[in-house]
């Protein structure tokens, strides 16, 4: 889901991303989880083994048109939505509905216990995400929350150092984030993110398939010359005429 690009940052500088672990619940079981906030996605995700693992609830069935950084081509998905319940620090439960996907994206940086000693805004913070604690567990994001959360999980408290990264307070605790102040061994892989979805009507799309049916219509070259004649006919005023949709019959098994 995330756009990655190979960077040399000129000053080595290891960049933290938005990220906690979060207690996760389904109707099967609960487990602590990686979460990235994303305000550059305006929905919320997913890992599908993840829900699977969980048992999330399925809220409904929805084709989506994804779009990413950089401005390529939009992929079309059907994706469950489904619910998942995330503990807050006081031990209330967050609800968000998310969509299932494979994969989200690898694992992003982690700060050491050693950088926060660095820097005495951060000092005495509970934290979100304790200091390694990702590294331990792989550190992938198994769910990334869009701008469609954000709101309900920032209260807008923040500290800020004359050096190091930044600490945002969230209901899952500190987070810490932005440039640590320490050099990383090699240059870091940069990644960017913007994740536009929209949904498709369902009934729109299988009108479509009614309608390519009813004219006869089975190969990708017969759609082709099809749109054409459509776009034709539009520009001449008229529409070239279909025949009747074909009836089916569902019988009880």
């Amino acid at each position: 889901m995330l756009n990655k690009l190979s960077w040399d940052l000129v000053s080595n500088d290891k960049l933290l991303s938005i990220t906690a672990k979060v207690e996760a619940s389904g109707l099967k079981s609960t487990c602590r989880v990686r979460v990235m906030c994303d305000s550059g996605s305006n929905a919320t995700f997913i890992r599908s083994d993840t829900a699977h693992m969980l048992g999330c609830r399925i809220q409904t069935r929805q084709p989506l048109q994804v779009s990413t950084f950089g401005g390529g081509e939009a992929s079309h998905q059907l994706s469950e939505k489904v619910e998942v319940g995330l503990t807050t620090q006081d031990g209330s439960l967050l609800r968000v509905e998310a969509y299932k996907i494979p994969n989200i994206c690898g694992p992003p940086p982690v700060i050491g216990i050693e950088e926060i000693q660095l820097h005495e805004h951060l000092r005495g913070l509970k934290l979100a995400e304790e200091p390694g604690a990702a590294l331990a567990s792989g550190g992938e994001i198994e769910i990334l929350l869009g701008q469609d959360v954000l709101q309900d999980v920032f209260d807008g408290d923040m500290r800020v150092g004359q050096s190091g990264p930044m600490a945002i307070s969230s209901r899952f605790g500190w987070i810490v984030c932005g440039r640590s102040g320490c050099a990383t061994p090699a240059p870091q892989e940069m990644m960017a993110n913007f994740v536009h979805t929209e949904t498709e009507s369902v009934k729109a799309t299988l009108d479509d398939l009614w309608t390519l049916e009813g004219i006869g219509i089975s190969s990708d070259g017969q759609l082709e010359e099809a749109d054409k004649d459509h776009r034709l006919g539009a520009k001449m005023g008229s529409r070239p005429q279909l025949g009747d949709k074909p009836q089916r019959s569902f019988v009880d098994k």
